[in-house]
Order: C-alpha cells, then structure tokens, then sequence
C-alpha cells in the first residue's frame, strides 16, 4: 500500500515537472520579450534623436559651406589686386577683402546623439556605418579648419598686421558672415611682394579644402540621414 502510495506520489512529481519547466520557460521568455521591448524603445529613441541632431547639422554645414566658399572668393579678388609682386607696388584695396581672408570660420558639429548611437550600436549595421563615416568627415574636416585658422592667425595676420591699418575685426566678421548690415567700405594701401601673394594665395587653398571638406560632411551627413529614414521607416 506505502509502496502503491510512494510510486504514486512520484508519478506525480514527475507529471509536475514539465509543468513546472514550462513555467519557468515561459516567465523566462516573458522578461527576455520586456527587455527586448525597452531595448527597442530606448534604441528608437536615440536614432530619433541623431536623426534630429543631423538635422541641425545639415543647416550649420551649409551656412558654413557657404562662408568658406565667400573667402576662398575674396582671397582670388585680393590676388587679383595684389599681382604678382614683381616688382613691389602699391596698390589700394577693399577693406572688406583684407578682413574676409583674415576670418577663419570654425564649424562646431553636435555629435552627442550619434556618439550615444554608435557606443550604443543602435540601429543596424548600416545605419552604424553610416554614422561612423559621418563621424569620421567631421573629424577631417574639423582638421582642415583648423590647420585653415592657424595659417590666418600666424602667418598672414601676423604679416599684415605691422603693414596695414586693419580694419575692425568685429566688424568684418558681421559683415562676412551677414549678422551685420554695416558696410566695410574703406579703401586700404598695401605694399606688394612675391610673400604677399604666397600667403593669400594660400589662404585661397585653405578656404577651398576646408569648403571641400564640409561638402564630403554634408555627403556622409546625408547618408546617414537616409540610413536612418529606412530604419525608422
């Protein structure tokens, strides 16, 4: 009868095991899915956000495009007036020449989002590629602005400074930059030499890699953009 008793109450135990395992299983799989879901709510979140940060950096790059590309056009104009130096002269010139190639625009790029992101490995691989090569073109172009800064800074300010009476560089920046509706419109004499026109000519070259620069970030900018709408999609 204990035998009829045991065996039947280890019948049972073994009847209830898979019950027991099953439940298990599936409290498991009831977390694992939450998880799941909070992952993809919170990876949702942070695309919509670098989607939202590209945004704001496609407006800054082109405006930033655009100053590069106004400086590159009065560094030729200033060549132009300067010749080549051989021999020395003196020439007038447009003040507002003088201070377009001494301003040396800096874009500053908001990347929080996409360095969450890409920590993160939000999104596909796809969309992580594309956020690192839009990293990587802000970083080159970040670069190209610099080296761009330094050379106006210390080479060609640090010339024309003892030279010429330089108009204000407040001014000049409003100006360029069209925060300003004050005209520069005084006349500037300047002395020419073969190191005058070395200089502006390659003030001319930084303003046109950094110009070109901006222009593969907005590329990559763009890619990524469009990574991102398929994703969301």
């Amino acid at each position: 009868m204990s035998e009829r008793g045991g065996r039947s109450w280890l019948q049972r135990a073994i009847e209830e095991v898979p019950i027991l395992v099953v439940g298990i299983l599936i409290a498991f799989g009831l977390q694992a899915w939450w998880e799941g879901q909070r992952s993809s709510g919170e990876e949702q979140r942070t695309l919509i956000a670098v989607q939202g940060e590209l945004r704001q950096n496609a407006e800054g790059l082109r405006t930033y495009i655009g100053w590069h590309e106004r400086v590159a056009r009065c560094a030729e104009a200033l060549l132009s007036a300067v010749g080549d130096g051989s021999p020395p002269q003196r020439v007038e010139v447009h003040d507002s020449l003088l201070l377009a190639v001494l301003v040396s625009p800096t874009f500053d790029a908001s990347t929080t989002a996409t360095e969450a992101a890409l920590t993160s490995r939000a999104g596909s691989q796809v969309v992580w590629d594309a956020l690192s090569r839009w990293r990587e073109a802000v970083v080159d172009a970040a670069g190209e602005e610099r080296r761009s800064r330094e050379f106006t800074d210390e080479r060609l300010s640090g010339f024309l400074s003892p030279r010429v009476p330089l108009p204000d560089a407040e001014l000049s920046i409003g100006w360029l930059f069209g925060t300003s509706a004050s005209p520069i419109e005084g006349i500037t004499a300047i002395d020419t030499s073969p190191e005058l026109r070395f200089l502006v000519s390659t003030r001319l070259k930084y303003a046109q890699l950094a110009a070109l620069e901006l222009h593969e970030a907005m590329t990559a900018l763009e890619a990524a953009e469009g990574s991102l709408a398929a994703e969301l999609r």
